[in-house]
């Protein structure tokens, strides 16, 4: 769902040109209010519902899979060996990924 979020944010701010803001550092207190930044906001994103600030969704691990994806796209698997010499968090990342790249 955090890389579904990530994509519409970063459509939206193609659309209307106003930033997405995925950092909560950005967001002013009238932001974290509208965007319920502890719940009390609904937000659909794709086929989920999430209660609270999208922008929660986007934790390190999910910047470490996107990373891996990037990479993946870019040079290949990342260890040496066929896809099922990998461990399993780098290819389910792929998989998501891909496959939410492809909505």
């Amino acid at each position: 769902m955090a890389f579904l979020w990530v994509k519409e944010s970063q459509e939206k701010e193609l659309k209307d040109g106003v930033s997405s803001r995925i950092m909560c550092a950005d967001c002013t207190d009238q932001d974290k209010i509208d965007r319920g930044c502890k719940g009390g906001v609904n937000w659909d994103i794709g086929k989920y519902n999430y209660d609270g600030c999208p922008e929660n969704l986007i934790t390190e691990e999910v910047l470490n899979c996107f990373n891996v994806w990037t990479d993946w796209k870019l040079f290949g698997l990342p260890l040496p060996g066929h896809w099922t010499d990998q461990p399993v968090w780098i290819i389910d990342s792929i998989k998501t990924l891909d496959e939410v790249s492809r909505i």
